[in-house]
């Protein structure tokens, strides 16, 4: 059994360490003579270590430099693994899949009963992406669906077609999924939406639509639309239900909503908490499942995006929205949990103002507490009710770690707190969360799949995000706690996609495609602020520009190429006033490499610097006409030409015009009348031409936000995060 911590947030002192954690094993290795091995299971919790010695003086290539010190929470493997002679390393809790052979001289200290021998799951590998040509039986109606599934035998594919919508209305009981079998369609795929399965009748003895009737079965790829999304339902109606010893199943890639009851229950499968990954539901989004009005009591129940009764889950990388519970869990079985990491609980808007007195927390442990809970790295924008709410005591313990919540630690109404534990106290960790934060409308846009269009980025505290080309809902990119302001966009490699890019402590990392970890691609002491990004050499890879001052005094223009190479300088002044803040970068004269742009502040007069290279030359003026502040332009393609075009407003930022450097010519655009700072530019459709993005609040509501695209930023405003809420 976990020996448990006290519940507070603040690092535990030293001395508190000595005092409460036994000292289990002292390993003593020498790094010549001998390699010894330690078996542990799964990393199911966190290690701490000292990070005053826990520091790689020599790090190899693409691994953190000197003075950076690792994450303060790792798995046992990782931290052994980057652990130096003599470190000190304190294991909280441990679970490993594999043996760890260690020949360095290491001390490790364990809470009594924290490491736990054995087999265990945590990390199962997602199912590869299931294509049309792999499938056995190809259906698109009720009848042929039903009879594949009658049919189908272990290892049997059945593809429902992208697009198809089916009614399911009329199945006296739950529609069988056999053993064996991956029931899939499109949605994860690219653009594509996946079939769409609907009901909107049932009957009482069909509580819920379909059922799993055995091991080794993947649901992925399809929309399950419910029959009510109203938090006043009086239809029990739930989605899918896994009931009994089911190993190695997979949800993922799938969208719920209105599901009275819940979208996907998962019961009598406890074994122990190493069992978690057999069932991995992940990558789906879970919305209006609002619950169900009791005639009893007159009261709020149901409403769950995921619900575990007597058995284990490991539940990643979803988004929730709009759900009176996220996930709930813990009713009466010891051996009963869930794992829940790296998903989103986004804002609930105006739909649950009559659940809040009804207990519409995020995530919910229900009493007596059920077994085990891990929650960590998570993000909670809705601030309602609590975000993680345990209403018990759970056997093994509940750990709420590292999570981000726009919720305050405390609070005078203990429903308005982050986290909050009733009835029964203890078994519970809170540390190293983030309270009254919320990143929501930080937005960034890039490539990162590289398809052509332009994806919007979201970094929420804990996870990256991405919407491809702003019209499918969040998908979860990668695990970091860097958010919009410590970040920046280029593609290093050159290989049409987007990285991600950040500088720290003297060296700058990027991130491949925004989903690797952070790889070293240079030692530099420039921070990000003083940076700006380009293709100096049109070599198709970012570079890195900065404005240096060199001992001289002169003012030298400088570029790192594919941000690797040591700086070399492009252009030397003798005298300049002009910072970063004052320039601007394209490609306008269609050369493929960047130009650098000036523009005046009293005059209407354009400058530009042909790759950097050359001295100003005047690119566009008008006479008697007062200068436009850069942050009035944006830049893009918005005709066919190759060259980088400037698009700016008037002084008021309300009318519009568009300079083609192809043709010299002004345009007036009689589309946009909206003020620069709400304006976003990027290629939303892959037609090789810029549009205007514009995230736009529904009144009264703020956080209800549309995002809306004018096409080449000449076509009417046209809505197009509409799968986020579609059919409610």
């Amino acid at each position: 059994m976990i020996a448990m911590i006290p519940h507070h947030d603040k690092p535990l002192k030293a001395g508190w360490f000595l005092l409460t954690f036994a000292f289990i094993f002292v390993l003593w290795f020498t790094a010549a003579s001998r390699a010894d091995t330690i078996h542990v299971d799964r990393s199911f919790h966190w290690m701490q270590y000292n990070k005053d010695k826990f520091k790689n003086p020599n790090p190899p290539p693409n691994s953190n430099p000197p003075g950076h010190p690792l994450n303060p929470y790792q798995t046992v493997a990782e931290g052994i693994a980057a652990a130096n002679p003599r470190d000190v390393i304190s294991v909280l809790s441990g679970y490993y899949p594999e043996k760890l052979s260690i020949n360095k001289r290491l001390t490790i200290t364990a809470a009594s009963g924290a490491v736990t021998i054995g087999e265990c799951r945590q990390n199962p590998k997602p199912g590869d992406l299931i294509k049309p040509e792999d499938a056995h039986f190809t259906v698109n109606s009720k009848e042929s669906l039903i009879s594949a599934l009658k049919a189908a035998k272990p290892g049997n594919i059945i593809y429902i077609s992208n697009g198809a919508e089916i009614n399911l209305n009329g199945e006296k009981e739950s529609i069988g999924i056999p053993e064996g079998v991956i029931l899939a369609s499109g949605r994860g795929d690219k653009l594509k939406e996946g079939a769409l399965l609907s009901v909107g009748e049932h009957r009482e003895e069909q509580r819920y639509i379909f059922k799993i009737n055995g091991s080794n079965v993947r649901i992925t790829g399809i929309r399950f639309r419910g029959p009510d999304f109203s938090p006043d339902a009086s239809r029990l109606a739930g989605c899918l239900i896994s009931d009994g010893n089911h190993e190695n199943l997979e949800i993922d890639h799938n969208e719920f909503y209105g599901w009275p009851v819940a979208a996907i229950e998962i019961r009598n499968n406890s074994k122990d908490k190493c069992s978690l990954g057999t069932v991995h539901i992940h990558d789906n989004y879970f919305h209006h499942n609002l619950g169900y009005k009791s005639a009893w009591y007159w009261t709020y129940t149901f409403g769950y995006g995921v619900a575990v009764y007597a058995a284990y889950a490991l539940i990643e990388k979803n988004v929730f929205d709009q759900n009176r519970h996220a996930i709930a869990a813990g009713v009466n079985r010891p051996k009963e949990g869930y794992e829940a990491r790296w998903n989103v609980v986004l804002d609930k808007n105006d739909c649950c103002e009559k659940l809040v007195t009804s207990g519409s927390h995020s995530f919910d442990v229900h009493p007596p507490g059920g077994g085990y809970f891990m929650i960590r790295e998570n993000a909670f924008l809705y601030g309602g009710r609590e975000g993680v709410a345990i209403r018990g005591k759970p056997v093994e313990g509940a750990f709420v770690l590292n999570n981000t919540f726009t919720q305050p630690k405390s609070a005078i109404r203990s429903w308005k707190k982050a986290v909050t534990q009733e009835n029964v106290y203890g078994n519970l960790v809170v540390r190293d969360n983030d309270y009254e934060v919320n990143h929501q409308h930080e937005l960034a846009f890039g490539d990162f799949d590289g398809d052509g269009g332009t994806d919007v980025f979201w970094a929420e505290g804990r996870n990256w995000w991405v919407s491809r080309r702003g019209k499918i809902v969040w998908l979860h990119l990668n695990s970091s706690t860097n958010v919009l302001k410590e970040l920046a966009f280029g593609d290093f490699d050159g290989n049409d996609t987007t990285d991600v890019f950040k500088t720290h402590n003297g060296w700058w990392y990027v991130s491949w495609n925004g989903t690797s970890g952070w790889r070293a691609l240079n030692n530099s002491n420039v921070e990000l602020k003083n940076v700006a990004f380009g293709d100096f050499d049109g070599d198709g890879k970012t570079d890195v520009f900065r404005v240096h001052v060199n001992e001289n005094g002169e003012t030298e223009w400088q570029v790192s190429y594919a941000g690797a190479s040591s700086w070399e300088t492009i252009k030397t002044m003798n005298s300049s006033t002009l910072g970063l803040k004052d320039l601007a970068f394209g490609d306008f004269n269609g050369d493929g490499t960047t130009d650098v742009f000036y523009t005046g502040p009293e005059n209407f007069r354009w400058s530009v610097s042909w790759s950097g290279r050359s001295q100003w030359r005047v690119l566009f003026a008008q006479s008697g006409r007062p200068g436009i502040p850069l942050n009035h332009l944006a830049f893009g393609h918005f005709n066919d030409d190759k060259s980088t075009d400037v698009y700016f407003s008037n002084a008021d930022g309300k009318v519009w015009h568009v300079w083609s450097s192809g043709t010299n010519r002004l345009t007036f655009l009689e589309k946009i009348e909206t003020p620069r700072e709400r304006l976003h530019f990027g290629d939303f459709n892959g037609d090789g031409m810029t549009d205007a993005f514009m995230p736009m609040a529904v009144p009264p509501i703020f956080m209800s936000t549309i995002w809306q695209v004018s096409y080449g930023a000449t076509s009417d405003w046209e809505q197009v995060n509409a799968s986020f809420a579609k059919d409610y």
